[in-house]
């Protein structure tokens, strides 16, 4: 192993390390513009010029491996002064918009030039003018001016998402990045390009002037799009999901967010269809609002004829949408207090997978929906035996936690129409317009909890905003029903004591602490055939 020495620091790194790397990953910082760890090296902004002794002149760090022996200088006179007069030759033609500017306050020449230039402007020339508010996609917009040329842009359409739409144009202080003739910037990957522009060059269509970045407050989640379960930063203000950000996990998307799993986050709010309130079927047959106190004399009519000894005519769903403690919440109280015989777990339809992240099954819970049923030995009879059992009358009674249907087609929401429903639903949708009792239930974004992934990889969901009107979390929804059936001892009250209830039907679980999953999350895996569950269990897969 080669020891290098940075900054009279000696390190040990593994072979093939560049400096860059070697440095930050022992909390040595070397600024950078072009270089990203999950790209090819470009080398081309010179603003990660170190010392190095023996060399002639300075080095880039990002393209330079450690060899054994050698002794780098980060802070030395001459790289100091190398990295100012980087910083004003890159602002020579940069406009001076900050102000304005969308990428303000997350903006690397903002920061170096606090940190390693602060010396003012000796250009008394004119800029050179360039092309603003450029429409390069759908997603995507360009203000050439304030590009720096670093062309991370181009080698992610390039090397991650196989789909060269960017070019660099021209030459000198001409150059440009853009697209080609007639070829939009379209690719469903598109928006990574802005996350990873390091200045205001690139910027979002969906998140441009909404909001500046010092105002927003970060939280660390999964994103809900698909089964992949990506690692995200979910950003908010006046608690409101603003954006997702990619949070870099390699085992899971390495760094990167489709666009429609970015874009996700506006099921949340969707002003249109978000449920924040009870209602209750008239008796003419609208839907109106009523209270929660009003709701929960209901909850105990429909469900009050089903605690102890029924015909088991009561069914369940559980979406493939809710955290791993809410299914669980919703299981104890049908085994615990009410009698359900018919289970079912149901979720958004598939949409199409692609060969980098996206994976066809569109719900973010699938496999911890399962988990939980096979914990307690629950057979999960689909959607389609599901329609079966309500279209033959096995079924008088369905409680739904999650109104997500695959379909929602009209044989579903006929079979729906002999029955009586109660759903807890985010959003209203041909299935829960049919029910007669509808709750508010809370996103994934405003609870804590867990998602297990197609790879039966458990990651931790932390609550990022406070529920909305009277939107309930899917355990205290649970809670709730207990309650208003009058049940006595139940004991499941946040999702920690119902992720330690699961704990004990289950021994994948038995070496995971809820508080401790980390960034990353853990791999489920069986300790007596040491080998992940399989898909009919928690859900495990290989990853694309």
């Amino acid at each position: 192993m080669p020891k290098v020495t940075i900054d009279g620091r000696e390190l040990e790194v593994a072979p093939g390390t560049s400096i860059i790397s070697a440095a930050h990953a022992n909390g040595i910082d070397i600024p950078f513009y072009c270089w990203h760890p999950r790209l090819s090296i470009a080398a081309n902004c010179r603003m990660c010029l170190v010392e190095i002794e023996k060399a002639p002149k300075l080095q880039p760090a990002c393209e330079v491996q450690c060899r054994d022996g050698m002794v780098v200088h980060t802070k030395s006179k001459q790289v100091i002064e190398a990295r100012a007069a980087v910083q004003e030759f890159l602002l020579v033609n940069h406009p001076i918009d900050c102000p304005i500017c969308d990428q303000a306050g997350e903006c690397k020449l903002q920061d170096y030039y606090m940190k390693h230039d602060r010396s003012g402007t000796r250009f008394d020339e004119v800029k050179v003018p360039k092309k603003k508010s450029v429409v390069l996609g759908p997603q995507v917009v360009l203000d050439e001016e304030r590009c720096i040329n670093c062309t991370r842009c181009v080698r992610f359409m390039e090397e991650v998402a196989h789909n060269p739409q960017l070019g660099q144009f021209d030459r000198g202080d001409r150059a440009v990045i853009g697209t080609f003739p007639g070829q939009p910037l379209n690719d469903p990957y598109s928006m990574n390009t802005v996350e990873i522009c390091p200045v205001g060059a690139l910027t979002s269509r969906d998140f441009r002037f909404k909001v500046r970045s010092w105002f927003l407050k970060s939280v660390e989640s999964v994103c809900s799009g698909c089964a992949r379960g990506c690692s995200i930063n979910l950003d908010h203000y006046n608690n409101e999901a603003q954006r997702y950000r990619a949070r870099d996990n390699a085992a899971v998307n390495q760094g990167w967010l489709c666009d429609d799993g970015r874009l996700s986050y506006k099921r949340i709010h969707d002003p249109e269809t978000q449920i924040t309130t009870p209602h209750q079927r008239s008796d003419d047959g609208r839907m109106v609002p009523i209270t929660m106190e009003q709701a929960k004399l209901k909850l105990a009519e429909l469900l009050g004829p089903y605690v102890g000894e029924t015909d088991g005519s009561l069914g369940l769903t559980l979406s493939a949408q809710l955290t791993t403690e809410g299914v669980t919440a919703f299981v104890e109280l049908a085994e615990q207090v009410l009698q359900v015989d018919t289970y079912s777990i149901l979720g958004q339809a598939d949409w199409e997978a692609d060969k980098l992240l996206k994976v066809a099954d569109q719900n973010p819970n699938r496999a911890g929906a399962e988990l939980v049923l096979e914990a307690y030995s629950i057979f999960d009879e689909g959607p389609e035996l599901l329609k079966k059992s309500l279209e033959k009358g096995a079924v008088k009674t369905l409680l739904m936690v999650g109104s997500e249907h695959p379909s929602h087609d009209e044989a579903w929401l006929k079979a729906l129409s002999g029955v009586k429903v109660i759903a807890f639903a985010s959003n209203w949708d041909p299935t829960s317009r049919q029910a007669d009792l509808v709750l508010p239930l809370a996103s994934f974004a405003e609870q804590d909890g867990t998602f297990v992934n197609f790879q039966a990889r458990m990651q931790r969901v932390n609550k990022a905003l406070k529920p909305i009107g009277a939107r309930l979390p899917a355990v205290e929804a649970a809670s709730l029903v207990a309650s208003a059936l009058g049940a006595k001892g139940w004991k499941i009250g946040n999702w920690i004591t119902a992720f330690n209830e699961l704990k004990k039907h289950t021994e994948l679980l038995a070496d995971v602490s809820p508080m401790k999953l980390g960034p990353f999350g853990v791999v489920l895996e069986s300790k007596t055939l040491n080998e992940a569950p399989t898909q009919t269990g928690a859900g495990a897969g290989v990853g694309g």
